[in-house]
């Protein structure tokens, strides 16, 4: 089962009235390990144990225990998971950023992690910057593009497309999408799940970052 399959028997549920509840918070979950949310999909999972109950019944792996272990686990061992139906695309991700070194091996994982989730967000961002790094920038700034699609506050893409343009010269299309990164990563938690208070160190960091972007161009 991938996570395609999920969404397919999501709309059965729907349309049967029927565990409706179980696979929305497998949705859910798949959504939070998309873009890194491991907390928040183990606070998920803690706190909708009755509503899985159902969802165990597709798969033993879909228990509430056994998913909030597999999620613990996963950085660390990201090859115990790579065939597990829901985090398999997240364990094939993680195997990607490790093999980084062999670039073909990084891009294929990061491919198959697609291919079991197209949605998967740092997946495609990361195969965009395997793109930006070998100069086909265009190619990079669709991934990145694809990315906010799927989720328009995601700060990583919004900072990596900015470095895109800045490559193609189109200052103005660099300096808006480093602002937005900076809105969403400086936004307290009450205003959206990705905020936090940042440290003094990141406010420079995304000092100098901003004033590269405004250099000119040599």
């Amino acid at each position: 089962m991938r996570l395609d399959d999920l969404e397919a028997l999501y709309k059965e549920a729907l349309a049967k009235g029927e565990g409706r509840e179980a696979l929305e918070v497998l949705l859910r979950v798949r959504n939070h390990l998309r873009a890194r949310r491991y907390q928040e999909a183990l606070a998920l999972l803690e706190g909708e144990k009755e509503a899985l109950g159902k969802a165990e019944a597709l798969s033993p792996l879909f228990a509430p225990e056994a998913l909030a272990q597999g999620i613990r686990a996963l950085e660390e061992r990201p090859e115990a998971f790579l065939d597990h139906p829901l985090l398999g695309a997240e364990a094939w991700n993680l195997l990607g950023l490790k093999r980084l070194d062999e670039r073909r091996e990084a891009e294929a994982a990061f491919k198959e992690a697609l291919a079991r989730d197209k949605g998967h967000l740092r997946a495609l961002v990361n195969l965009g910057n395997l793109r930006l790094e070998e100069g086909q920038v265009d190619e990079a700034i669709r991934l990145y593009q694809e990315a906010l699609r799927l989720d328009p506050d995601f700060p990583q893409a919004h900072h990596n497309l900015a470095a895109a343009y800045r490559r193609k010269g189109q200052l103005d299309k660099a300096v808006f999408h480093l602002k937005k990164s900076q809105r969403l990563l400086m936004r307290p938690p009450s205003e959206g799940r990705m905020g936090r208070r940042l440290p003094f160190w990141v406010w420079l960091l995304l000092l100098a970052a901003f004033l590269y972007l405004l250099r000119p161009k040599p």
